[in-house]
Protein backbone atom coordinates (compact mmCIF):
# COMPACT_ATOMS: atom_id res chain seq x y z
CA UNK A 1 0.00 0.00 0.00
CA UNK A 2 0.92 3.81 -0.70
CA UNK A 3 0.82 6.92 0.71
CA UNK A 4 1.74 10.05 0.43
CA UNK A 5 4.43 11.68 1.79
CA UNK A 6 6.05 15.65 1.76
CA UNK A 7 8.93 15.95 0.22
CA UNK A 8 9.39 19.23 1.80
CA UNK A 9 7.81 18.27 5.62
CA UNK A 10 4.80 19.59 6.39
CA UNK A 11 5.06 21.88 10.10
CA UNK A 12 1.84 20.76 12.35
CA UNK A 13 3.56 23.60 14.50
CA UNK A 14 3.77 26.31 12.06
CA UNK A 15 2.19 25.34 8.84
CA UNK A 16 3.21 28.03 6.93
CA UNK A 17 7.13 27.16 7.48
CA UNK A 18 6.70 23.66 6.09
CA UNK A 19 5.88 22.58 2.89
CA UNK A 20 2.56 22.87 1.42
CA UNK A 21 0.27 19.63 0.53
CA UNK A 22 -0.07 20.00 -3.16
CA UNK A 23 1.20 17.72 -5.81
CA UNK A 24 4.33 19.57 -6.38
CA UNK A 25 5.44 18.45 -2.97
CA UNK A 26 4.05 15.37 -2.74
CA UNK A 27 5.62 11.37 -3.64
CA UNK A 28 3.60 8.38 -3.41
CA UNK A 29 5.71 6.02 -1.19
CA UNK A 30 4.82 2.37 0.36
CA UNK A 31 5.58 2.19 3.83
CA UNK A 32 9.19 0.51 3.95
CA UNK A 33 10.22 3.53 1.55
CA UNK A 34 8.63 5.95 3.73
CA UNK A 35 10.33 4.64 6.92
CA UNK A 36 13.96 5.16 5.34
CA UNK A 37 12.86 8.55 4.78
CA UNK A 38 11.25 9.27 8.11
CA UNK A 39 14.32 7.55 10.07
CA UNK A 40 16.93 9.71 8.22
CA UNK A 41 18.19 6.74 5.84
CA UNK A 42 17.28 8.07 2.92
CA UNK A 43 16.57 12.09 2.38
CA UNK A 44 13.91 13.18 -0.62
CA UNK A 45 14.53 16.99 -2.08
CA UNK A 46 12.90 18.55 -5.30
CA UNK A 47 13.36 22.30 -7.28
CA UNK A 48 10.70 24.07 -7.17
CA UNK A 49 8.25 23.68 -9.73
CA UNK A 50 10.25 20.52 -11.30
CA UNK A 51 8.82 17.38 -11.39
CA UNK A 52 11.95 15.81 -10.27
CA UNK A 53 12.85 14.13 -7.14
CA UNK A 54 16.44 13.80 -5.54
CA UNK A 55 16.72 10.68 -3.48
CA UNK A 56 20.15 10.94 -1.26
CA UNK A 57 21.60 8.50 1.34
CA UNK A 58 23.58 9.12 3.93
CA UNK A 59 26.48 8.75 2.48
CA UNK A 60 25.66 11.10 -0.51
CA UNK A 61 24.76 7.97 -2.67
CA UNK A 62 21.71 8.61 -4.51
CA UNK A 63 18.85 8.23 -7.13
CA UNK A 64 17.26 10.62 -9.31
CA UNK A 65 13.39 10.23 -10.33
CA UNK A 66 11.53 12.27 -12.85
CA UNK A 67 7.47 12.20 -13.63
CA UNK A 68 5.86 12.74 -16.64
CA UNK A 69 3.32 15.09 -17.07
CA UNK A 70 0.78 12.86 -16.86
CA UNK A 71 1.89 11.30 -13.69
CA UNK A 72 1.74 14.66 -11.54
CA UNK A 73 -0.88 17.73 -12.16
CA UNK A 74 0.44 21.47 -11.41
CA UNK A 75 -1.91 23.44 -8.91
CA UNK A 76 -4.08 20.34 -8.11
CA UNK A 77 -4.97 20.61 -4.49
CA UNK A 78 -5.04 18.03 -1.52
CA UNK A 79 -7.12 17.88 1.07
Amino acid sequence: MRGKDHIVPYSHKVPTRGGPTDVSNLQSLCRTHHNLETNGTWHASTDEGSCTIYWVDRHGDGSTITLHASDQQKNLKIR
